[in-house]
């Protein structure tokens, strides 16, 4: 399976598709090294409020070292995509994504979602989560674990609905565990859960066309 995801992953990687529809503004693609000075831009356009919830802490840059780490995913056991609008020349970075599967446990994933606070609202997040799943389920990950805040409201409602699995705090931080959907079948029929559905459809379906 992973051999198979590889030889995706680099047709991806050359191609990525467009959201919210064919001729749409944003491109959704793997993120490679050549991808560094993006993710730099892209950070310092957080609020310091959004990098505290995100990120815990709210430094103004990113250090090279963490700029080397988050842009040398190995497609496996770190895989890390990005989503850019294409209006911008060059191309603006305004959502990343990313999952580390655990040594300890490798069916287990670590995974982290930033939308700029300017892009927020558009659906950008439902794509990342689309995009984490799919992959994950086909790199045999069984659930995602996440970090959050207990001020950060709406990222412990999204959850919730998802459906929590295990949850535990420590040093005053949830760590919460969801279930990994390989489809959107698998998603609860939640009224409030609809646009992620929908979402992950679209997604579903330009994946197997590249």
């Amino acid at each position: 399976m992973a051999i198979e995801l590889h030889d995706y992953l680099h047709k991806m990687m050359e191609r990525g598709f467009q959201y919210p529809n064919e001729q749409g503004k944003f491109l959704v693609r793997p993120i490679v090294p050549e991808d560094r000075s993006v993710l730099d831009a892209a950070f310092r356009e957080l609020t310091p409020k959004s990098k505290y919830l995100r990120f815990f802490q709210s430094s103004e840059r990113l250090s090279q070292y963490q700029l080397d780490y988050l842009s040398n995913p190995d497609g496996e056991n770190h895989v890390a995509w990005g989503i850019l609008d294409t209006t911008f020349k060059p191309h603006k970075g305004v959502c990343a994504m990313r999952f580390i599967r655990l040594k300890d446990n490798p069916e287990v994933a670590e995974v982290a979602i930033t939308v700029i606070d300017s892009y927020q609202g558009q659906g950008l997040s439902k794509v990342a989560f689309s995009v984490m799943n799919i992959l994950a389920s086909e790199l045999g990950i069984k659930r995602f674990r996440h970090h959050v805040l207990h001020q950060n409201s709406v990222a412990n409602a999204s959850l919730l609905k998802l459906g929590i699995i295990n949850s535990k705090v420590e040093s005053g931080v949830y760590i919460k565990e969801t279930p990994v959907f390989s489809s959107a079948k698998e998603i609860s029929d939640h009224a409030q859960l609809s646009g992620l559905r929908k979402t992950m459809m679209y997604v579903q379906r330009k994946l197997k066309e590249t």
